[in-house]
Formats: C-alpha cells, structure tokens, sequence
C-alpha cells in the first residue's frame, strides 16, 4: 500500500465510525470499522480462518480487508486526490460503483469496468478537475440510489454529508 491508500483509509475509517450491533430491522448485520460481519466472514473463509465476530477484526485484517476496496476500484491508477473520492465511494457502495463514479467524471461508458478508455480519459484529466467531477457523480449516484429504492432514502442525509466532508479533505490536501 502506498501513502495515498495510507490517507484515503484514514479518511474512510473516520466516516465509518465504530461499533454498528445490527439491531435496526433495516439494517441487521453488525459493523465495525465500517466492515459488516457478513463482509468479515467471507474474507476470514477466504483466507482459512474461523469466523469471528467483527469486532475482534486485527488492524493487519483490517488493512488488507479495505486494500481489496482500493485495489479493486483502482485507486492506484488515479492521483491522490481522485484515490480518496473514489476509494470512500467504493467502501460505500462497492467497487464497481467507484469506477462507475470514475467514468461519469471522466466521460467515458459507465460499466464499472476498467478499461483503457477509462484510463485513457483519467490521464486527459488533472487530478483535481477529476477529483471536483468525483464529487459531483457521487452526489447524482447517492440520489439515483435513494430515488430508486425508498427502504435507503433515510440514509441519504448521511451520504450526502460523506460527500461534503470528503470534499473538504480533498480542499485540505490542495485540490
């Protein structure tokens, strides 16, 4: 992992919060650190490992848990900046979302699926420019998602101050 997975994890974690016990019917499966138990169970079977409650997750499982996040949205392949957009959407919403969001910036298809001409259309674009159309994509994303499905409006205030503290952190870091 390099610095810039070093402070969008930082930044995710924070918005994250800590200890979530799943006892909303909406919303039943236990969190921690932003990591559902459902999520910690799959990674502990994919590597050999017993199941255990999330709140017992290690900082090495931790990191290489959301590493998947980052590598999967391909962060690496955008600045600093634009990694720590994407990134926190993708931890959100998933990774094919956060390259979906990466296209909607960069005007390409959007599959969720990397390809050359989304990375063609990053490299045409600052990382600023693309990190200011991020914000905008996930803002039109959170809205297309509270619109579609009316059981997750409620959580569409909460998103959308994600948005806006991710936009001051990427203020705070010259973008």
């Amino acid at each position: 992992p390099d610095v810039s997975f070093d402070a969008a994890l930082a930044f995710t974690l924070d918005q994250e919060g800590g200890w979530y016990d799943g006892s909303k019917p909406s919303d039943p499966n236990p969190t921690y650190k932003g990591v559902r138990q459902d999520t910690y169970n799959r990674y502990r079977a994919e590597h050999g490992l017993a199941p255990q409650s999330v709140q017992l997750i290690g900082p090495t499982e931790l990191n290489d848990l959301y590493f998947g996040y980052w590598t999967d949205a391909r962060c690496a392949a955008l600045g600093m900046l634009s990694g720590l957009v994407v990134f926190d959407h993708a931890v959100n919403r998933g990774p094919a979302n956060g390259i979906r969001i990466v296209q909607v910036a960069a005007g390409t298809t959007p599959d969720g699926q990397w390809g050359a001409l989304t990375a063609a259309a990053v490299a045409a674009v600052s990382d600023t420019a693309l990190a200011s159309r991020l914000l905008w994509a996930r803002l039109a994303d959170y809205y297309q998602v509270a619109e579609a499905n009316p059981s997750e409006r409620p959580d569409l205030p909460a998103w959308l101050g994600r948005v806006l503290s991710c936009r001051k952190a990427v203020l705070a870091a010259g973008g």
